[in-house]
């Protein structure tokens, strides 16, 4: 798993879990977010469950919602 010990550049793409990345954010420092989620459709991925319980999947949705509220 990729690991960030400082606060995160600006400009710069990191291949790491969105709501680890989204809690090394300062606060009030983006305008948007454009954001293409999977779908929960059964797609394969190299290292994500396309297929989770609706609930589950639901749920993480809403998380990934709540942490990008505070930019």
């Amino acid at each position: 798993m990729f690991s960030v010990t400082q606060p995160l550049a600006l400009n710069k793409i990191y291949a790491m879990d969105c709501l680890e990345g989204m809690k090394l954010i300062s606060e009030n420092s983006i305008d948007i977010i454009v954001t293409s989620p999977p779908y929960n459709i059964g797609k394969k991925y190299n290292g994500y469950n396309d297929e989770r319980p609706r609930n589950e999947y639901l749920a993480w949705l809403e998380e990934v919602a709540q942490e990008s509220n505070g930019f």
